[in-house]
């Protein structure tokens, strides 16, 4: 099948007036942003390349014109515009879809729920969601916090790679912050990956597995003499952690306190003392006429629901209500970070008269020390070191505050699938077509490095098109990789 390259600027091919030897593009998934450079030179033929225009380099059928690989998608983001003779040169700057993703700012409250979940999942926190959850992850049954923001602020994007999450998110609130950044302080609790792909889809992940060009996804190294060359291994122990120490953060205490106030006829807020998990369900306030109508109320002393007095409705301060403005009756504003209750409208006519108690049945959240490790790393090590092969490392994280343990489990688990062993690391070149930051593929040899049968994970590739020895171009790849999906 015959190919050739082929790049576009908002449509139009631009190929015959491209220097195709200055195309070069940085596809890197950490920095989750790719940038590259090109430069086109016109005496007329085309309108020139205007910032905003959509960039693609792909490779297409040359009989058929339909795209067979896509070296790059994203946006003309600088235009100079240069002399050559009569010609006038065009070097642009163009930037990955992250350009146009983050258009428009979040402003939105998340209450605690899943990044992105399976249906069961979501329905398992706010049983009665279901009219909100699309079908937008990938498995086609559910969604979340991520697949929300990018619904509500990132019109023309997708999220087929959007992986499930198996622990929720504490409450979020954006206050005009980009897409990017608002998925990232996802992601960052989650120890998760993110990135927008080349045909304006998010990717969101623990763990990619997406096959490389290579022929039935190996790189055979003692065998291959086509697909690689100029390969270079490196062994790195320099960080080596394989017991973590997880610290800073709160977590919810499972056996419920009760608090009671007296009112006075003219406060309208009392401090709670403790941080009040945000979980549905865990914080209820009622009011009763005595406290001997509080005693009797056992039920609300075992379950947080009254049989003796008046439930208040439950709200967050300031997201649901903010003091001086109009308050909802029988509304109890939570100030979550600030310990607080705050009850301004009971029965509909203001402050709460004298002698009436205030009970609150609620979890609270307590310091938690997290500790996860991996034995068998640590044997592995003391087999080579004659020591006990245990590297130890501690982290303050305050975004892994939860009403569950799962996040600092899941960082934890992750953070040993980073550090557990020294990482094996290398780079070479390939000219096949397809290269991505985020594939996989199993490197094989017994002549190198001892013997290595590793997966290794693709985490940069650096593209350029270079004059074959027929006159033909072809794209060269300079791929980083590591057996851990992680640059460190």
């Amino acid at each position: 099948m015959a190919s050739q390259i082929q790049i576009l600027f908002g449509g139009v091919d631009y190929t015959k007036y491209v220097d195709l030897e200055s195309v070069s593009i940085q596809n890197n998934m950490v920095m989750t942003s790719d940038t590259g450079t090109v430069i086109v030179q016109l005496d007329g033929e085309l309108s020139r390349p205007k910032c905003g225009q959509e960039f693609i380099w792909h490779t297409i059928d040359s009989v058929s014109g339909l795209e067979l690989t896509r070296d790059f998608g994203g946006v003309a983001v600088t235009v100079q515009e240069d002399t050559y003779g009569t010609s006038l040169v065009y070097t642009i700057t163009v930037k990955s879809y992250d350009h146009w993703f983050n258009r428009h700012l979040v402003v939105y409250w998340f209450n605690q729920y899943y990044a992105a979940g399976t249906k069961a999942q979501l329905l398992s926190l706010v049983p009665g969601d279901s009219a909100n959850i699309n079908n937008t992850v990938n498995n086609g049954n559910g969604d979340g916090i991520v697949n929300r923001i990018v619904e509500n602020f990132c019109p023309g994007f997708t999220c087929n790679n959007v992986q499930a999450v198996s622990n929720t998110v504490i409450p979020q609130y954006f206050n005009y912050v980009t897409p990017s950044d608002a998925i990232k302080a996802i992601a960052d609790q989650l120890e998760y990956g993110y990135y927008i792909d080349y045909y304006k889809d998010l990717h969101f992940y623990s763990f990619e597995n997406f096959r490389s060009p290579l022929p039935n996804n190996t790189l055979d190294v003692d065998n291959d003499l086509v697909n690689y060359g100029d390969l270079e291994i490196i062994e790195d122990g320099q960080q080596t952690y394989n017991k973590v120490f997880l610290k800073g953060f709160k977590t919810r205490v499972s056996t419920p306190l009760l608090l009671t106030f007296l009112s006075d006829g003219s406060s309208q807020q009392w401090s709670l003392g403790y941080r009040v998990s945000s979980f549905k369900g865990d914080i209820a306030v009622a009011v009763f006429s005595s406290m001997s109508a509080y005693t009797a109320d056992t039920t609300f002393q075992t379950t947080g629901v009254t049989t003796g007095g008046t439930q208040m409705t439950i709200a967050r301060d300031i997201v649901d209500g903010a003091p001086g403005q109009a308050s909802a009756s029988n509304t109890a504003y939570i100030q979550y970070t600030q310990y607080l209750l705050r009850l301004p409208n009971y029965n509909g006519a203001g402050i709460m008269p004298t002698g009436k108690v205030i009970g609150v049945y609620f979890h609270y959240l307590k310091d938690v020390i997290y500790m996860g490790q991996d034995m068998q790393a640590q044997a592995t090590i003391a087999a080579i070191e004659g020591t006990d092969g245990c590297y130890e490392y501690a982290v303050d994280d305050k975004s892994l505050t939860n009403s569950t343990i799962g996040a600092p489990q899941a960082k934890a688990q992750l953070l040993l699938q980073k550090y557990r062993l020294p990482q094996i690391s290398g780079t070479f070149t390939s000219y096949l077509s397809g290269w991505r930051a985020g594939q996989s593929f199993q490197l094989v040899t017994t002549a190198r490095m001892g013997g290595v049968n590793q997966r290794m994970y693709v985490l940069q590739v650096t593209k350029s098109i270079i004059s074959n020895v027929d006159g033909t171009y072809v794209t060269m790849n300079q791929i980083q990789f590591a057996n851990s999906p992680y640059l460190v």
